[in-house]
Order: C-alpha cells, then sequence, then structure tokens
C-alpha cells in the first residue's frame, strides 16, 4: 500500500514502493481508482484550491481546458493522507518544488485562515 512520498523512487514514469507500481501523472480515472474518490472529489480539489494548479495538477493544453487535465499522483496521495496536518504537506511540496528545480518559480506558504496551501512567486531581490 501507499508509504509516503518520501519513501518513494522515481523510476521512468512510475513511483516505486515495496508492492505497488503508481504512475508519476495519472488522468482523473486512474487517480479516482488509486484513492477510492469519486471524479468530483477531484473537481472540489481543484476547485476549492486545495490543490495547485501547476503543481498538484495541471491542463494538458491550457488553452483548452476541455483537453483533459492530468494530476501528480504522489503529491495527490500525500494530500489525502496528510490533509489534516498541513505542514507536513507542505514540507513535502517543497521537497517536490526543489528537486524538479521549480523552487526558483514557486514557493509553497499555508492560508491560516483556510487552512490551505498556497503557491506564490518568490519576490526578486531588489537592487541596492
Amino acid at each position: 500500500m501507499y508509504t509516503h512520498y518520501k519513501d518513494l523512487h522515481m523510476e521512468s514514469t512510475y513511483l516505486r514502493d515495496n508492492s505497488m507500481e503508481i504512475p508519476i501523472f495519472s488522468d482523473p480515472k486512474t487517480l479516482m481508482k488509486l484513492m477510492s474518490v469519486s471524479r468530483d472529489f477531484l473537481l472540489q480539489r481543484r476547485e476549492n484550491c486545495d490543490w495547485i494548479e501547476g503543481v498538484h495538477w495541471f491542463y494538458l493544453d491550457p488553452k483548452q481546458p476541455k483537453s483533459g487535465c492530468r494530476y501528480v499522483t504522489a503529491l495527490c496521495l500525500d494530500w489525502l493522507a496528510n490533509r489534516d496536518d498541513p505542514e507536513a504537506h507542505k514540507a513535502v511540496l517543497e521537497r517536490y518544488l526543489k528537486r524538479e528545480g521549480l523552487d526558483r518559480y514557486a514557493s509553497v506558504t499555508i492560508d491560516k485562515t483556510l487552512p490551505r496551501l498556497v503557491a506564490t512567486s518568490p519576490v526578486p531581490p531588489t537592487v541596492a
């Protein structure tokens, strides 16, 4: 069964733990099966900004959203496992962004009012 994102290893297009292969990117049907949730659940996570566009999920063609979307499987599974602990999920997101070289384009903060994770662009350094 799914252990924890940090315990999984990248191998080509799959994440592998001791018992199963998990695709790095999932279509909605695959993610629904892995998480045992409905399509509406996935849509609600996107609409409620529980999952960050461009981090947890992305459109195949941003100019045509009806083209479909894909999810970063391990991040979505980690969110499910840590949905009551945003700090733990934030740490996983930061490791993911750093590993993928995306940490210079986005950072993750926790919106204390909801609480929810928010991707923000870093502030460029000021020139003295």
